[in-house]
C-alpha cells in the first residue's frame, strides 16, 4: 500500500497545474490559436489532459488530509 504525500506537497501540485490550465484556456481563447485548428487543438489537449490530472489530485489531496486528519486524532488522544 502508497502512503499518501503529504497534503502541502499535492497542493503545490494543483495550484501549478491550475495556473497551467488557466493559461492554456487564454491561450485557446486568442484569436490566432482559435483560427488555427492544429494550435487550437494541441492546447486543448493540453488543457484536458491538465484538468484529468487535477481531478486526480483533487482525489489524492482528499486522501492525504484524511490520513493526516487521522494521525493527528490518533496522537491527540494519547
Amino acid at each position: 500500500v502508497k502512503k499518501p504525500r503529504d497534503p502541502q506537497t499535492v497542493e503545490t501540485e494543483i495550484a501549478e497545474l491550475e495556473k497551467q490550465a488557466g493559461e492554456l484556456s487564454n491561450q485557446m481563447a486568442m484569436p490566432e490559436v482559435a483560427r488555427d485548428i492544429t494550435k487550437l487543438v494541441e492546447a486543448n489537449d493540453a488543457y484536458e489532459k491538465a484538468q484529468a490530472r487535477l481531478a486526480e489530485l483533487y482525489d489524492e489531496w482528499e486522501r492525504a488530509e484524511a490520513a493526516t486528519s487521522s494521525v493527528k486524532k490518533k496522537t491527540s488522544r494519547r
